[in-house]
């Protein structure tokens, strides 16, 4: 099992492919049943360019094409090059909002 700290890179900082996981920023939350409000998204690709392409276009991931679907942007504020998919379960586990480094969600950690 591969050992990756929490430390990581912006995105899109390194020329492509990029292996390895990702966490996607919806520019506001997502409701539905499942999902009382999604506001981020933990993925693993080996090209992880192509992949967000794909999620762009509606394809892959049920959350993500329902968001694009609802017409709801996205960005990818965080990559992990090289992660494996035992620490995209780590990122899960950790939720998108502890990790996210977008200002709303570092102002909503410190309340």
């Amino acid at each position: 099992m591969s050992t990756f700290s929490l430390g990581t890179q912006p995105a899109n900082s390194a020329a492509s492919p990029i292996q390895g996981c990702y966490l996607v920023h919806f520019d506001q939350p997502y409701r539905s049943g499942r999902h009382p409000g999604a506001q981020h998204y933990v993925g693993y690709a080996d090209d992880i360019d192509r992949r967000i392409e794909r999620h762009r276009k509606g394809h892959g991931s049920p959350l993500l094409a329902a968001v694009v679907a609802a017409g709801i942007g996205f960005r990818v504020v965080r990559t992990w090059p090289g992660a494996d998919r035992h620490f995209e379960r780590k990122l899960h586990n950790r939720h998108g909002s502890r990790i996210c480094p977008e200002p709303e969600c570092v102002s909503a950690r410190r309340r």
